[in-house]
């Protein structure tokens, strides 16, 4: 069954909520050779209990130069 882990800091998936996709639409021209167009939105069979996170759009955030941390992440298990 196809789901999501949402919430989750370890990409063990400890700490994460489950979630079933009813519904996956990927990018019309995903390429998987080049992994150009490597995006998806997926229907969720219901909400995730995960606090909402704010995208940000300012391109000034963060300064070129900074040092961040990564806090997202993708698996797929086939």
């Amino acid at each position: 069954m196809a789901g999501v882990l949402m919430g989750g800091t370890k990409i063990d998936g400890s700490e994460s909520e489950f979630i079933r996709v009813d519904f996956e639409f990927p990018h019309e021209q995903y390429d998987s050779v080049t992994e150009s167009n490597d995006v998806m939105i997926v229907k969720l069979s219901s909400p995730s209990s995960a606090p909402l996170q704010q995208v940000n759009f300012d391109p000034n955030v963060p300064p070129v130069g900074s040092t961040v941390t990564a806090i997202g992440y993708g698996d797929q298990q086939l």
